[in-house]
């Protein structure tokens, strides 16, 4: 599976790490990840790539424009909008973020194609893992998986969700 993560202190963003590793059955790189790669220039971000950005500024405050980050479908969504848009959906999970000490890692697990646009599966968990907490709503906070159709739109890959 393709991992992809950042490392975060408790206490802040600023000290940031990337890190990638590759491990996959050499058949299932070149069945499902290898278009991922084969069209790359050196420059091009790749899908994956605009996820875990994408995933990192939701959780940690960062500065984004809905229209370069999001399809249209998700941008006029009637629920999108009621939730406040790209703007408070970072608020949201940023907040999220802190009360659960800050994102530990986002990991893509998983990328594939679909003619025109890739699915793209990601894992964001937070650093405190001890939390308690009360009740089944409470019980999915400290991990989520977030699954993304990611299309070009004008040169540029974008996410719907």
């Amino acid at each position: 599976m393709i991992r992809t993560a950042i490392e975060t202190t408790p206490f802040g963003y600023s000290n940031r790490k990337l890190v990638a590793a590759i491990s996959l059955p050499i058949s299932f790189v070149v069945i499902s990840v290898l278009p991922l790669f084969a069209a790359a220039s050196e420059n091009e971000v790749l899908p994956t790539d605009r996820v875990f950005q994408f995933l990192t500024n939701v959780y940690t405050g960062g500065k984004m424009d809905s229209k370069s980050w999001l399809l249209p479908d998700v941008r006029a969504s009637k629920q999108f909008k009621a939730f406040g848009g790209l703007e408070g959906m970072i608020s949201g999970s940023t907040n999220e973020a802190h009360r659960y000490g800050g994102l530990r890692s986002v990991v893509v697990t998983s990328a594939s194609s679909n003619q025109q646009s890739f699915t793209v599966v990601a894992h964001v968990t937070f650093f405190d893992e001890t939390t308690q907490r009360t009740g089944p709503a409470a019980a999915g906070r400290e991990e989520k998986e977030w699954r993304f159709t990611v299309s070009k739109e004008a040169g540029v890959w974008k996410l719907s969700f």
